[in-house]
């Protein structure tokens, strides 16, 4: 299982790589990587949502384990609110608090996580692990997303943007991917299908999604490397306390108020915490005008520590701590 994960950890950084090489060889500059931000988030991402969503999830799935996602998105929830007075403690310059507290409370739950939890807990576990993918999908849409945006464009007048604005502000407070989530959550529960080809075209769009986030990503780290602006920052160290710490924490204390959930749920919630920062938010903030090399510096960091944690996380498990 060590073995499998710390294999998950190697192909993410080498396709990382492969994107720092892409743009030290010139091929993927600002314009280019603007490109993929935009194909990414606009096109890929919904589409990876509705090919999941349909792939994973029925209308007894999401009835009978509304719970998991219940107690996914207390802790997510609970984690943004501690996030925002550490962001202000820790003094994190107000164009990077966004960035910040989305790395703090959302994990890599699709590409690592749900990889992991198979690897730990077999092939049983998808169904409990895909519900915190739920919960980190549709909070980190329809609130992070607006955090981040914030990070560029500076605090979000609600009202005047209503005025002046208003397809800008139906594009911030109902961004694309989340559209296709609610959408694809309300068809399910009415269980009414989608088209089989259909489906199979979101599927192979929405498979883009990774690596074309992780390409950006090592383009995003080799252009800052280039012009002598990547650097450590010390606020790092928080996010690392936030991923693999406090996360878990949340799931394994909240969902002591739910004495119903299954133990196999409850341990592949926590595992799914406890993952990485989440890989679309280095993307989210290129494409928007936030610090992407920031949120990059923090992707790259705790997927390396991932290899290091995981060993950790099973003999917790052993112990019967979880």
């Amino acid at each position: 299982m060590v073995v499998s994960a710390i294999s998950i950890v190697a192909v993410i950084l080498c396709i990382i790589a492969l994107g720092m090489l892409l743009a030290r060889l010139g091929w993927l500059g600002e314009k280019e990587s603007a490109l993929l931000a935009k194909l990414t988030t606009k096109v890929a991402l919904p589409l990876m949502v509705v090919s999941n969503m349909y792939k994973y999830f029925t209308h007894d799935s999401l009835v009978q384990n509304a719970s998991g996602i219940a107690v996914s998105m207390l802790s997510i929830a609970g984690l943004i609110l501690l996030g925002l007075p550490v962001a202000r403690l820790a003094r994190v310059p107000a164009n990077r608090r966004g960035v910040f507290i989305s790395m703090f409370a959302f994990s890599n739950s699709v590409f690592i996580g749900v990889p992991v939890s198979t690897a730990l807990f077999g092939e049983e576990a998808v169904g409990f692990a895909l519900l915190y993918y739920i919960a980190n999908t549709s909070i980190f849409w329809s609130v992070a997303n607006s955090m981040i945006i914030s990070d560029a464009k500076g605090k979000f007048d609600v009202i005047a943007t209503i005025r002046t604005q208003p397809r800008a502000f139906l594009a911030r407070v109902l961004p694309l991917p989340l559209i296709a989530f609610l959408l694809c959550a309300v068809l399910i529960y009415l269980r009414i299908p989608l088209p089989e080809f259909v489906l199979d075209a979101a599927g192979y769009v929405g498979n883009m999604v990774t690596p074309l986030s992780l390409i950006y990503t090592g383009a995003v780290l080799m252009r800052m490397i280039h012009v002598g602006r990547f650097q450590w920052h010390w606020d790092y160290i928080l996010v690392v306390l936030g991923r693999f710490l406090l996360a878990p924490a949340a799931i394994l204390g909240i969902s002591l108020l739910f004495p119903t959930i299954p133990t196999l749920m409850r341990s592949a919630l926590i595992v799914q915490a406890s993952m990485p920062v989440m890989a679309n938010i280095a993307i989210v903030a290129g494409s928007e005008g936030a610090d992407s090399g920031y949120a990059a510096g923090g992707m790259v960091l705790t997927t390396i520590l991932t290899a290091a944690f995981l060993p950790l996380l099973m003999m917790a498990m052993e112990a019967g701590w979880f």
